[in-house]
């Protein structure tokens, strides 16, 4: 098994889901999508991740065209698809969904209330293979504005109060999550550096609610990749 992962922004990396390819003998090219590094033909991979980034999947830069054409045929392809936050909101796009503003951003692991953010699961997650072994109540970190409104095909499989669409799917295996289950430490502190909303806020608060969830969170975010990695 080879798989490809796009990184929209150069501080916004893989997280756990370098370990897990690693720990699973899995190779894997790590393409910088930001900086226009080529992309390779889709039929050397058997799955395709996209991850984060500060863009909007509405922004009509070449950039987030390009983004949204790949995708576009991956979806027609079938090629199992994973994209975290801007890559499920460029999943959605692609599909013939949307993308529109929230009432209010969330940002990091608490929400307004500070309680942690989690996201929980409906009928149709319950039901997927990709949350096997998972609580339907999932605590995550959060860093977005807007959210996306899955196609007439699609489907949403977790929901949030505040931004209720969290975890879609649009085909066979094509999954988006608004939210991030891949946060490790690097990532966190990478974050927290380069990203304008989270160095305004209590760094080392930001850090303490990590280890305070790290292990539930960790577990939950290595199975649902692990789940994903399976199903190809």
């Amino acid at each position: 098994m080879n798989v490809l992962v796009l990184r929209n922004n150069l501080h916004e990396g893989p997280g756990i889901l370098t370990r897990i390819l690693d720990n699973r003998e899995i190779s894997y090219d790590l393409i910088d999508f930001e900086s226009r590094e080529s992309v390779p033909s889709l039929s050397a991979y058997s799955a395709v991740f996209m991850l984060g980034g500060p863009e909007s999947a509405n922004d009509q830069t070449k950039k987030m065209q390009d983004a949204i054409t790949l995708v576009r045929t991956i979806i027609r392809s079938e090629v199992p698809y994973f994209g975290i936050c801007l890559g499920m909101q460029v999943l959605v796009k692609a599909a013939g969904g949307q993308v529109i503003r929230c009432v209010k951003n969330e940002v990091g692991w608490r929400d307004p209330g500070n309680e942690f953010y989690c996201i929980h699961l409906n009928d149709p997650g319950r039901d997927d293979p990709l949350f096997a072994g998972i609580s339907e109540n999932i605590p995550v970190f959060q860093l977005h504005g807007e959210m996306a409104e899955p196609s007439a095909g699609g489907e949403v499989l977790a929901y949030a109060y505040e931004c209720p669409v969290q975890v879609v799917k649009e085909g066979k295996l094509a999954y988006g999550f608004q939210c991030h289950i891949e946060m490790d430490d690097l990532l966190l502190q990478t974050l927290i550096r380069e990203d304008p909303l989270l160095s305004s806020m209590d760094s080392m608060k930001i850090l303490s609610d990590f280890h305070a969830i790290r292990e539930e969170y960790t577990a939950n975010g290595t199975m649902i990749l692990s789940n994903f990695l399976d199903a190809i």
